[in-house]
């Protein structure tokens, strides 16, 4: 028998008023700020707004990611180390374009993250993008004009 009443979740709805709200800035991606030595991997959102960026992947455990977070414009700063917005997931995380939002991930490890004794914070289901490797359209391109060159000096 199914119940005609909405689930409830605490993810489903995760902001709350006394999750920090993002006043002013602006919508459009930001640039990583010149002292950014590494390439963002992911984004971090929160209202609306493009707070933080991620960079630095490294595996932890079978669906955990460490990756370094660094804020956007240093006004941000503190947002980003409010243990609210990440216990409560009140941030949405897209890709480095910006355009695909990941709804499955949480964070971990924030307490030392927001206590500034780390500037990594761990990730679950947030894999970085894999490249596909291009070898196998290569190793076809180089056997047609091998394969084109010997018919060519046999006729």
């Amino acid at each position: 028998m199914t119940s005609s009443k909405p689930i409830q979740s605490s993810i489903a709805n995760p902001v709350e008023n006394d999750v920090p709200t993002v006043e002013g800035g602006t919508t459009e991606l930001a640039t990583p700020p010149p002292s950014a030595d590494a390439e963002p991997v992911f984004f971090v959102w929160l209202d609306g707004k493009q707070v933080a960026f991620l960079c630095d992947p490294v595996w932890q455990d079978m669906y955990w990611w460490d990756y370094r977070v660094q804020p956007t414009s240093p006004e941000f700063e503190a947002i980003i180390h409010d243990p609210k917005v990440w216990n409560r997931v009140a941030f949405q995380v897209r890709d480095a374009d910006g355009n695909c939002p990941n709804p499955d991930t949480f964070s971990g490890n924030c307490e030392e993250y927001c206590a500034g004794n780390t500037d990594r914070l761990s990730f679950r289901s947030l894999p970085p993008p894999t490249r596909r490797s291009n070898w196998y359209r290569n190793f076809w391109i180089v056997s047609c004009i091998i394969l084109f060159v010997w018919f060519l000096y046999f006729i």
